[in-house]
């Protein structure tokens, strides 16, 4: 009888040790790329009482995956929303980080593509690159096996992480107070921090 006792008083959460789960969706527009990039953090990674969830929308326009979110968080109230979208040659691009932020919704954004993020692991970037050709052409002198798609991204360049944050802050910098229209931007590491206490 005192096992059993013992057993239940084990198994009774006390409610000031019940943490609730904070949920994180993203929501990722392009191909596969960043969908499989995120996984692969995902499945390395892991960070306390939290969800994170990883959707993919297609080649989409950055507008349309700012209203897709925004239709998500009413089915499904996450705490926190990302879209991360490519610049590329939509015209709403602009529109569609306004939107997003009128609706509490982050943006992880790339110009002109998401390959850009990958390309400042290995360097600062100071360079003209104005399609995602160019900055794949770039990316592959570095990595010359690399494909789109890849599901072992983060795998191959987790070791230049910090590296890359410290480029990808600093030419972002630059590009917004200097207006450099035609250098490549991205702040894909403000969503990574969200499991930087996992990265180390």
């Amino acid at each position: 009888m005192s096992n059993l006792k013992d057993r239940k008083r084990r198994s009774v959460r006390r409610p000031g040790n019940w943490k609730a789960k904070r949920t994180v969706l993203i929501l990722c527009g392009g191909e596969k790329t960043e969908k499989f990039y995120f996984e692969n953090i995902r499945k390395k990674t892991e960070v306390e009482n939290t969800q994170i969830d990883i959707k993919q929308f297609g080649a989409k326009s950055p507008l349309g995956i700012v209203n897709r979110a925004i239709r998500c968080l009413k089915m499904w109230p996450y705490d926190t929303c990302w879209c991360v979208f490519d610049k590329d040659d939509f015209s709403d691009y602009e529109q569609a980080i306004s939107k997003a932020k009128r609706n509490r919704i982050y943006c992880a954004f790339s110009k002109p593509c998401f390959e850009v993020w990958f390309l400042l692991h290995f360097e600062k970037c100071w360079l003209k690159l104005t399609t995602c050709e160019d900055v794949i052409t770039r990316l592959k002198s570095h990595l010359p096996d690399y494909k789109k798609n890849n599901l072992a991204m983060f795998d191959k360049l987790r070791k230049n992480l910090d590296i890359a944050k410290d480029n990808a802050g600093n030419l972002l910098k630059v590009n917004m107070e200097d207006h450099l229209l035609d250098y490549p931007i991205t702040n894909v590491f403000e969503l990574l921090d969200h499991w930087s206490q996992s990265f180390k």
